[in-house]
C-alpha cells in the first residue's frame, strides 16, 4: 500500500468513527426520548384506570339513586292510597 492509500483508508476510518459516535450520541437522545415517553404513557395509563374506576363508581351510585327514586315512588303510591282511604273514610 502505498502513501495515497493509507490517507484515504485513515480519512474512511476517521469518518467512520465520527459517524458511528453521532449515531451514539443519537441513540442516547433516542433512548432518552423513548423513557421519557414510555414514563408518560405509563402516567396517561393509571388516569384511564382512574376514570374507569370513576366512571364505574358513578354507575353504581346512579343505579343506587334509580333503586331509591323507586322507594321513594313506590312509598309516594302507597301513602296516597292510604290518604285516599281515609279520606273515603272520613267521609
Amino acid at each position: 500500500m502505498d502513501h495515497q492509500s493509507l490517507d484515504a483508508l485513515e480519512e474512511k476510518i476517521t469518518r467512520m468513527i465520527s459517524k458511528m459516535n453521532k449515531l451514539k450520541v443519537e441513540n442516547q437522545e433516542l433512548r432518552q426520548e423513548n423513557k421519557t415517553l414510555q414514563t408518560a404513557l405509563n402516567e396517561k395509563e393509571q388516569t384511564i384506570q382512574q376514570l374507569h374506576n370513576k366512571a364505574e363508581e358513578i354507575s353504581r351510585v346512579q343505579g343506587d339513586i334509580e333503586t331509591y327514586k323507586q322507594n321513594q315512588d313506590r312509598i309516594r303510591s302507597k301513602v296516597e292510597v292510604l290518604l285516599h282511604k281515609l279520606k273515603e273514610f272520613e267521609e
